[in-house]
């Protein structure tokens, strides 16, 4: 065979004399179409790629096949590298079979609460571009007004404020709650307070009243106008010595008592708690919560006197009231009800508050059981069942519900707005569901 017989190498005008060489040739031709090949798919871009020139050196067969197919290989993975570098943006990563699985299987197992967060984003957007209304999901921080501010400054220096006249109801209830939080809320201040017949009477922290400053403090004030008497915390003020001495002197009581908060009056007893019901007749809210010397007998007193009137009950954390025959007879007795709570009371299980919930809980907007260890589904499935307007709910510390008790409020409690679920045992899965579907019932 002549060596004119084959064709010139275009590149370099080399010519082929064995068939070694030959096949040499034509396994490099064929690694050369496939690079061009690769490359061929980025033509649609608007990069501008230099032409390739690559000069060959004579090939001679000096290594075993083994060694062929690996300098071949090599070569085409840095072709390909290189050429991926050259066009980063475009970058094209190729998933083994082993990944493509793994992701199908991680969007389907995809979390419960991540569906329903997707959804609400979802949701939002439609919303925002189907309407005018506009949402931020941004918190912001709002600037303090400057009633705010001054308020805050006359709570720091309250000592220097001679003379609370003619200042409105609301203020002094903002600065009573400033100098409260302070903790240096005296009677001094208490005084300021119930000067010029104010209609409320806010103080949140009392610890530093004794038995005769309070009963000063009733004997003083405008017993007729006064609606609202807030004195939290007062425990060592708040004794039967107190309450006694204050109705010799003032025999009426507080005709136009509407709210009484003594929350944290662990000195306050039956007793001295009939005195005061007996002397405010339109009381509708009552807030009694730690007053732990109060027995089921108290919750008895309240029921036969404003059973038919009282719209919020509060004796959550009263240790007195312990398990009594008399305990659920005395809760059906409320009637019109909108808020209650018997956090705390071990005296709280499903047998005791069924009946209430079947016929006196229609009406009820705001119900706390926290920390009531003997409540079970059952109780979640009557609070479903027939508390159709309820807008606020704690559930916080509840071991014995399941997911079950999730669903029953689902199903039942369209209303609802807030819910407390803290240190239960439900799944986070359900969790999630009841957080979509609170929303898309909205």
């Amino acid at each position: 065979m002549n060596s004119s017989d084959f064709p010139n190498d275009s590149r370099e005008n080399r010519r082929i004399n064995t068939d070694g060489e030959a096949i040499d040739a034509l396994f490099m031709a064929t690694e050369e179409a496939v690079t061009r090949d690769f490359l061929s798919g980025f033509q649609n871009q608007d990069v501008e790629m230099e032409e390739r020139k690559s000069t060959e050196a004579d090939v001679v067969k000096t290594g075993s096949d083994y060694w062929r197919d690996y300098e071949v290989k090599r070569n085409f993975k840095a072709a390909k590298h290189f050429a991926l570098e050259l066009h980063s943006d475009l970058k094209i990563v190729e998933k083994t079979e082993e990944e493509v699985e793994e992701e199908v299987i991680r969007d389907e197992d995809k979390s419960e609460f991540r569906k329903a967060k997707e959804s609400i984003k979802k949701r939002r957007q439609e919303i925002s571009t189907t309407s005018d209304m506009e949402i931020d999901l941004n918190v912001r921080r709002k600037a303090p007004s400057l009633v705010e501010l001054s308020a805050r400054v006359l709570a720091q220096n309250f000592l220097a404020i001679k003379s609370l006249k003619l200042v409105p109801d609301h203020l002094r209830k903002k600065l009573s709650y400033l100098v409260s939080g302070l903790g240096e809320f005296d009677t001094r201040l208490m005084e300021l307070l119930i000067e010029d017949s104010p209609s409320e009477i806010c103080a949140k922290n009392c610890v530093q009243l004794v038995e005769d400053d309070l009963v000063k403090i009733f004997c003083d004030c405008d017993r007729v106008s006064l609606k609202v008497l807030i004195l939290d915390l007062c425990g060592r003020s708040m004794t039967d010595y107190t309450i006694n001495q204050f109705f010799k002197r003032a025999p009426n009581g507080f005709p136009s008592l509407t709210t009484l908060s003594l929350q944290g009056a662990f000195c306050l007893t039956d007793n001295a708690l009939l005195l005061i019901s007996k002397s405010s007749p339109l009381l509708q809210y009552i807030n009694l919560t730690e007053c732990s010397l109060l027995t089921y007998r108290a919750l008895r007193i309240l029921a036969d006197k404003f059973g038919s009137t009282l719209r919020g009950l509060s004796i959550g954390g009263c240790q007195g009231i312990k398990k009594h025959k008399g305990f659920s007879s005395s809760l059906y007795k409320f009637e019109k009800l909108n808020y209650l709570s018997v956090a705390g009371l071990v005296s709280v299980n499903d047998g005791v508050v069924r009946s209430f919930f079947m016929f006196r809980s229609s009406i009820l907007t705001d119900l706390s059981l926290a920390n009531c260890n003997e409540v079970t589904d059952e109780c979640m499935w009557h609070i479903g069942r027939y508390c159709k307007k309820l807008e606020a709910l704690d559930i916080t510390d509840l071991d014995k519900l399941t997911d079950k008790s999730l669903e029953f409020i689902t199903e039942g409690c369209r209303y609802l707005k807030s819910l407390k679920l803290t240190s239960n045992r439900f799944r986070f899965v359900q969790v999630s569901q009841f957080v979509l579907f609170v929303h898309n019932i909205r």
